[in-house]
């Protein structure tokens, strides 16, 4: 309506920031994403606890749907 394409509503910035704590990364040929070997050592143990609670809700979902199946075959193989 007001014409304005293509102009973004925040400034565009180059400076490169840790994901952790938002400290502005020094330039390098092969970009980092975190300032310290600590930060992204948190970053590895918070993405693989997240795996293993994502696996978990997963495979309570497929026990369940399953026990539906074995349910459902149960019951019709006793009404005959």
């Amino acid at each position: 309506m007001g014409g304005e394409t293509g102009t973004p509503s925040v400034p565009e910035t180059d400076v490169r920031t840790c994901l952790r704590c938002g400290e502005a990364l020094p330039e390098r040929r092969i970009p980092r994403f975190f300032c310290s070997a600590w930060h992204a050592s948190q970053a590895a143990f918070t993405a693989l606890i997240g795996l293993f609670v994502a696996e978990r809700f997963g495979l309570r979902i497929v026990r369940t749907v399953l026990r539906a199946v074995h349910l459902y075959g149960w019951v019709r193989s006793q009404s005959g």
